[in-house]
């Protein structure tokens, strides 16, 4: 049975920027380099199955079981809004744009997407989170280490201090990968 290392590289620091390596490759190659959404997430997922495996020791087999897991319960929240959000731009802006002669692919990049994004943007945020709240819950019920289930066993040792530490850990790395898809969403919009 594998255990989570919480700091691999006997430095908090170090194994906390590596631990984030795979986000920044992600936000880094849509918002800095231009990638496809698609070939970014792929090159993400790469870098975190990497991670997984080569820092935390993770076997290959749960670290692409673990990456199943969240894309299936990221997948529909994020196609969702995606769907929505580009059901939703007004046909006017569609109307004008093909009267000035864009079609196809122009179409969808400089009107479709750019009208969709906040919607787009909210199907990622609730995806993210679903999949954030889900390995927690499963680390609570179903794990004999992680942050989930670190908090159930405070509880069920009645250590409240320690409880809430792990929650309160929970919270602030929430915050920050919100702050940073805040950031990624400020720089798509050229703020």
């Amino acid at each position: 049975m594998w255990n989570q290392a919480y700091d691999p590289l006997n430095s908090a620091v170090l194994s906390t920027l590596l631990a984030a390596l795979p986000l920044v490759i992600l936000l880094g190659l849509l918002a800095r380099h231009g990638v496809r959404a698609h070939y970014a997430a792929l090159l993400g997922l790469a870098a975190a199955l990497a991670v997984a495996i080569v820092v935390q020791g993770m076997p290959a087999g749960m670290a692409v079981r673990a990456a199943a897991f969240g894309a299936a319960y990221g997948f529909f929240p994020i196609v969702l809004n995606t769907i929505a959000g580009l059901a939703g731009v007004d046909q006017r802006y569609l109307n004008a744009a093909r009267s000035m002669g864009v079609s196809g692919a122009g179409l969808f990049r400089h009107v479709l997407f750019p009208a969709a994004f906040p919607v787009i943007l909210t199907g990622l945020r609730i995806g993210f989170f679903i999949c954030f709240a889900s390995v927690l819950g499963g680390e609570t019920i179903s794990s004999i280490s992680g942050v989930g289930r670190n908090i159930a066993l405070a509880a069920e040792l009645m250590e409240p201090a320690r409880m809430y530490a792990w929650i309160l850990f929970v919270i602030l790395a929430a915050l920050a990968l919100n702050a940073l898809v805040s950031a990624f969403e400020n720089r798509m919009r050229g703020h």
